[in-house]
């Protein structure tokens, strides 16, 4: 019986060996993914935008014309193209 049943299983199982292994990657990567998003939420909770930023509940208001920070928008002022948030003292 193990005779005529060894060729199948010898061929079915590597595909469910990398079955099990993209499942365990897939699951490792979604729960890094929620528990990142769910961290990310808590941060966003704990410091509101418009304490990190001075003017922040201005931006993005529709006839504002302001789509920027106030750093970025000194920075343009100066001649940089970018904040990359190096000290440049």
């Amino acid at each position: 019986m193990w005779q005529t049943i060894s060729p199948y299983l010898a061929a079915l199982l590597p595909t469910v060996g990398i079955l099990v292994i993209a499942y365990v990657v897939f699951k490792t990567i979604f729960e890094a993914d929620r528990r990142e998003r769910r961290a990310v939420a808590q941060w966003e909770a704990a410091h509101p935008r418009a304490e990190a930023v001075p003017g922040a509940e201005r931006l993005g208001e529709p006839g504002s014309g302001e789509t920027s920070t106030p750093r970025a928008r000194e920075n343009t002022r100066d001649g940089l193209e970018e904040d990359n948030g190096e000290d440049r003292t």
